[in-house]
């Protein structure tokens, strides 16, 4: 009998140990694609070395692919189901959060639809910053409203704890985070946080969370921030300013409008039953969590200003909910 190298040895051990369905993606992903995007290889360049920061983005997706790459055997499948984990983790959380503030079959068709949202479908593959922020974002508005809900400190802790993650992901994540003080501010219920210390604990945390980032950004001179300016092109006509915009909001429409029409589609069609709106203070926050990123983002111009859709479905529902049960969502009653 012939004896196997070490090296031979080696890799068939890691081979053995890979869970059964990372190899079946292993062969599904090198049937699909050629080779890892731009930016996933980047982030595993990157991710080697588990740096405070680099050049272009803060480093989290880097360490999350590193992560990927040693415990998948530094297998292609691996670094593809980083991607489809982080949709899962967000759909789970839009669950939970949907089975607070509105009925369960809206609950439901809200999640659903968001598959046809294109930030939900074909970015998914390419696991780049703009992936990394879908999961913390939808979990920081799935544990802030458990605080504001259940006044628990653990609740508040752990919303600073995704929110200081999340600027770890991609520093437009702070977009994200600007209608969670609009909601406190307009909703009369919350106000009176101002004068408790659970929220100022979550700002706290999320401070604490994203400091050694902070310190290597004044270390190293503002260097992500250089390569934004570099990469921004400036307003050479003054009607410049109304026209991105108007196209940025034209191409979010293209984005969430498949998410839409099926929520349209999914409308009660038989007779009509009346049944409980959903409470003013869960109408505005989905709201403001669905489209006040989009508002603050639509002046500027660039690729980072992308923001994904996790809360449309939900919000077009808490406003405009159609009356009765949905026939496509009656079988995810709880």
């Amino acid at each position: 009998m012939t004896r196997t190298s070490h090296d031979d040895r080696s890799a068939f051990l890691v081979l053995d140990l890979r869970p059964k369905p990372i190899g079946a993606l292993d062969r599904v992903s090198g049937n699909l694609f050629r080779n890892l995007p731009l930016d996933v290889m980047e982030g595993l360049v990157w991710g080697h070395g588990w740096p405070l920061g680099t050049y272009k983005h803060p480093p989290l997706q880097a360490w999350i692919l590193e992560i990927a790459s040693v415990i998948g055997g530094h297998s292609d499948a691996a670094i593809y189901a980083t991607g489809a984990g982080s949709l899962f983790i967000t759909y789970v959380a839009l669950w939970q959060l949907g089975k607070m503030l509105l009925p369960p079959a809206q609950a439901a068709t809200g999640v659903l639809a968001m598959a046809a949202c294109f930030y939900f479908a074909t970015t998914i593959p390419e696991f780049n910053p703009n992936v990394v922020q879908i999961p913390l974002y939808a979990l920081c508005g799935l544990f802030f409203w458990r605080g504001f809900r259940h006044d628990r400190l653990k609740d508040w802790l752990i919303f600073g704890l995704c929110a200081g993650l999340g600027m770890w992901g991609k520093y437009t994540f702070v977009l994200l985070l600007t209608g969670f003080p609009i909601f406190m501010l307009w909703e009369p219920q919350a106000r009176r946080y101002g004068s408790v210390p659970a929220p100022y604990s979550a700002a706290l945390t999320a401070t604490l969370v994203f400091l050694p980032h902070l310190i290597w950004l004044i270390g190293h001179d503002w260097l992500p921030m250089q390569y934004a300016a570099s990469r921004t092109e400036p307003v050479s006509y003054f009607w410049e300013r109304f026209w991105w915009p108007v196209m940025f909001l034209l191409t979010q429409l293209l984005a969430i409008g498949p998410s839409i029409a099926i929520i349209w589609l999914a409308r009660e069609r038989g007779p009509k039953i009346e049944t409980t709106p959903t409470p003013q203070a869960a109408r505005l926050y989905l709201t403001l969590l669905a489209f006040a990123p989009r508002l603050v983002a639509c002046r500027s111009r660039g690729y980072w200003r992308r923001q994904a859709a996790r809360y449309v479905g939900h919000a077009v529902l808490a406003v405009h909910r159609p009356v009765g049960d949905m026939p496509v969502a009656r079988r995810f009653r709880a």
